[in-house]
C-alpha cells in the first residue's frame, strides 16, 4: 500500500529571517538574557570520573557535545514516532526526500502520523506484538535496524494504549541528523503512552482528533545511543528522560478538496499519564516570551576523554515547541502540500548544570551548528 508523502513549503519569511527580525527589534534583550541564564540555571548533575580521577569543570556546551546530545534524542524521537505511527498504520512513515531530511530537535514531530488518505479518521490498532523495521522507512533519514513492539491496554482507561518499545544491539536502530551525524540506538527501552481522543465526525470527511503521546524512559533502565559526529568521533550516551507531543487535529472536506489542520505542542508535561505512582513530568523554565512551561526533559551520561582525562559528564537537552501544519489537498492524493504557521522554538542545552537558553532555531544554528528550522525546506513533519 502506497504511503502518502508530505511536501511541507515554507511558510511566509524562512525561520532564519524572522529571527534575524525579530532579533533587530529586541536584540539587546535577548542576547542578554541568554547569557544570563547560560551562568544562572542549573539543569543537569555532574558526575565522577569513570576511568581516571578528574574534576568535572561546568562549562558551557561545544558544538560537538551539543551536536551529540541533539542527534541522540532525535533517535530516541524518531523510535519514538515509529512506534506511534505502527500502532496507528502499521510503521510505514513518510519521510522528508529533500537534503534537509533530519529530525526536528528531538526528533518529534516531523511526521504528522495520524495523516489519512480515505475520509474517515484513522483508529488504533489492536493490542500485538510486532517488529519494527526499516522497510517502509526512506532514506536517509533511517538508515538501518529495528524496533521490538508490543502494543496493550491492561490497567488504562479507554482510549489509552501502553507501548513498549526494545532495541538490541545487534540491529541497532540508526538514524542520520540534520547535521550529518549518526545516532544508533543499541540498547534498553522506551515506555510510550498514547491517548487517542476521537471528537467530531460527521461523516463525509469533516472530523476532529485529539492525539497525545507520552514518552518515559526510566533512570532505572536507560536506553543506550551512539552517536558517530560528521568528523568520525564517537560517543555513547545512556539516555533517560521525559517528553510530550500533542496534537489537535481538523479535518474538513469541499468537494474533493480536503484541509488539514494540525495544532502541535512538544512539551514535557507528564501529569496526565494515569499511572500510580506518576511518572512525572520535566522541568519547568521560562520560554522566549518569560512565561513559565513545562519542557521536555532528556538527560544523558556520557563519558569524555579530554587531555588524556576520562570523565562522566552530564547533559540535558529540554525543549518546549508549538506550530500549526495545515495541508491541502485532493481527495486520494498521495502528496500533500501545506504551510507551517506559529512556529516557536525554545530549547535549553546543559553541560554539567551549565545551561544556555532559551534558544530559538536560528540561535542553535548560530551557537552550535544545528539545522532545526520548520520552515527551512519541504519537510514532513
Amino acid at each position: 500500500m502506497s504511503t502518502p508523502r508530505h511536501t511541507v513549503a515554507p511558510s511566509g519569511v524562512p525561520a532564519a529571517v524572522r529571527c534575524a527580525s525579530m532579533a533587530r527589534s529586541t536584540a539587546s534583550a535577548a542576547c542578554g538574557a541568554v547569557l544570563l541564564v547560560a551562568g544562572a540555571l542549573a539543569l543537569g548533575g555532574c558526575g565522577s570520573g569513570s576511568s581516571t580521577s578528574a574534576t568535572v569543570t561546568n562549562t558551557l556546551p561545544s558544538a560537538h557535545e551539543a551536536q551529540t546530545a541533539s542527534a541522540a534524542s532525535s533517535a530516541v524521537g524518531v523510535a519514538t514516532d515509529a512506534g506511534l505511527n505502527q500502532l496507528f498504520v502499521g510503521g510505514a512513515i513518510a519521510l522528508r526526500t529533500p537534503l534537509r531530511v533530519g529530525p526536528l530537535s528531538d526528533g518529534a514531530p516531523y511526521d504528522e502520523i495520524m495523516r489519512s488518505v480515505a475520509d474517515a479518521p484513522p483508529a488504533p490498532a489492536a493490542p500485538g506484538a510486532a517488529v519494527i523495521t526499516t522497510t517502509g522507512y526512506s532514506n536517509p533519514v533511517v538508515v538501518s535496524g529495528q524496533i521490538g513492539y508490543e502494543a496493550d491496554t491492561a490497567g488504562l482507561a479507554a482510549g489509552w494504549y501502553h507501548v513498549a518499545l526494545t532495541f538490541s544491539a545487534s540491529n541497532a536502530f540508526t538514524i542520520r541528523s540534520d547535521e550529518g551525524n549518526m545516532a544508533a540506538v543499541t540498547g534498553g527501552r522506551i515506555d510510550l503512552y498514547v491517548h487517542n481522543q476521537d471528537g467530531s465526525d460527521d461523516g463525509v470527511g469533516g472530523w476532529t482528533r485529539q492525539l497525545d503521546s507520552y514518552v518515559s524512559i526510566a533512570d532505572s533502565a536507560p536506553v543506550t545511543v551512539t552517536v558517530t559526529l560528521a568528523g568520525g568521533v564517537v560517543r555513547t550516551s545512556t539516555l533517560t528522560g521525559l517528553r510530550h507531543v500533542g496534537r489537535a487535529i481538523t479535518h474538513t472536506r469541499s468537494g474533493s478538496l480536503v484541509t488539514r489542520a494540525d495544532a502541535v505542542t512538544v512539551d514535557g508535561d507528564l501529569s496526565a499519564v494515569p499511572l500510580s505512582p506518576p511518572v512525572g513530568s520535566g522541568p519547568t523554565m521560562l520560554d522566549r516570551a518569560g512565561a513559565n512551561q513545562v519542557f521536555t526533559r532528556w538527560v544523558h551520561a556520557v563519558d569524555i576523554t579530554e587531555g588524556g582525562v576520562t570523565a562522566r559528564h552530564v547533559f540535558q537537552w529540554d525543549r518546549h515547541c508549538t506550530y500549526t501544519v495545515t495541508y491541502t489537498y485532493l481527495v486520494g492524493a498521495l502528496t500533500w502540500t501545506g504551510s507551517v504557521t506559529g512556529y516557536t522554538e525554545n530549547v535549553y542545552v546543559a553541560r554539567d548544570g551549565t545551561a544556555v537558553g532559551p534558544l530559538t532555531d536560528l540561535q542553535l544554528a548560530l551557537r552550535f551548528g544545528l539545522l532545526h528550522d520548520l520552515n527551512g525546506s519541504a519537510a514532513h513533519f
